[in-house]
């Protein structure tokens, strides 16, 4: 499958690129005739795209929620891609009148959500540690604002154990990222439609999630010496 598409503003399907139009309107229709396959949010579903085990598809049906539509989110994905600070790979985006779509990286894994409410703990590699992922969560945080990126929605669902790297946390869903062009600005505080909205704090949002995590374990009655995991 090649979809290697930078950005689609795309108003009509007669504007596909043709070399990305049958992969494109395939997963689109059946994102729209399945919904999720992979997981939900506030304002967007995230489903598989046939034929790929390593694309997903990100479907915004809630526009107005958002700060960022596709490709805003697809910029924040090109940037922050890389060795030093995970995300998934972005494909291409696509606005529409109706939804916004963003066809991205697949990660095999789950959030820190998933892996508190569905009690995933059993899933976990041998080898996986807790203190050292909420240290590498907290080093990718701080690369993210020397940048001067905020995420402003860093809640435990938007946090993923990666299987096949599950010592470098990957941080999704950029819908409410901003970036910031003056020091003196608050990152968290926006005038949007002539209201003021403020933002979750990445670190206060961090420290929850440690300490949603600390009751999960507390809860499975696991400690150090236990396959030797530990917080």
């Amino acid at each position: 499958m090649n979809l290697t598409a930078e950005k689609i503003n795309w108003t009509g399907r007669e504007k596909v690129q043709e070399t990305f139009e049958h992969t494109i309107l395939v997963a689109l229709e059946y994102g729209r005739k399945n919904g999720v396959d992979i997981g939900a949010g506030r304002t967007a579903t995230v489903s598989i795209v046939p034929g790929s085990e390593t694309v997903c598809l990100k479907t915004v049906k809630n526009k107005e929620i958002s700060v960022n539509r596709a490709h805003a989110e697809r910029r924040f994905l090109d940037e922050l891609f890389g060795e030093e600070l995970l995300a998934p790979r972005p494909v291409c985006s696509i606005e529409t009148d109706e939804f916004d779509f963003l066809f991205m990286e697949t990660i095999r894994g789950f959030s820190i959500k998933d892996l508190i409410e569905k009690d995933l703990y059993d899933q976990l590699p041998e080898n996986f540690d807790f203190k050292s992922f909420l240290s590498a969560l907290t080093q990718s945080v701080e690369l993210l604002h020397d940048r001067r990126i905020f995420h402003r929605d860093l809640h435990s669902g938007n946090i993923m154990i990666n299987l096949d790297q599950p010592n470098k946390p990957v941080i999704i869903d950029f819908g409410d990222a901003v970036k910031q062009f003056l020091s003196s600005e608050d990152p968290y505080c926006e005038r949007i439609k002539g209201k003021t909205v403020i933002f979750p704090d990445d670190h206060e949002n961090i420290r929850q999630t440690r300490l949603d995590l600390e009751q999960y374990l507390q809860k499975k009655g696991r400690c150090q010496k236990q396959r030797g995991k530990n917080i």
